[in-house]
């Protein structure tokens, strides 16, 4: 659900950007896959990392949605909060 929602919020974020002729970042480099030693409580790590990101993109979001300069990014916003308000409930969800 995670993988999907986001590929396709980016996906429509890159062809706003590409008609306002915005310039995007380059997409950060994958590094080499985890070695050694197995964290015994990885999921619990990881969930609390994607809780933390998602409650920072809602307040993003939310500000954008209500005060961003521009109108289609703001309606951007406001499409896409609900998915990511969504994703954090799920994730607390599985945090209990």
């Amino acid at each position: 659900m995670l993988v999907t929602d986001h590929s396709g919020a980016n996906a429509r974020l890159a062809k706003l950007a590409e008609a306002k002729h915005w310039t995007l970042p380059a997409a950060p480099k994958a590094g080499p896959p985890p070695s050694g030693t197995a964290v015994i409580n990885f999921d619990s790590k990881w969930t609390a990392e994607m809780i933390a990101g998602h409650e920072r993109s809602v307040a993003m979001y939310r500000a954008q949605a209500q005060s961003g300069e521009d109108q289609d990014l703001r309606k951007y916003a406001r499409e896409t909060l609900p998915t990511i308000e969504h994703h954090l409930a799920e994730l607390r969800r599985l945090q209990k």
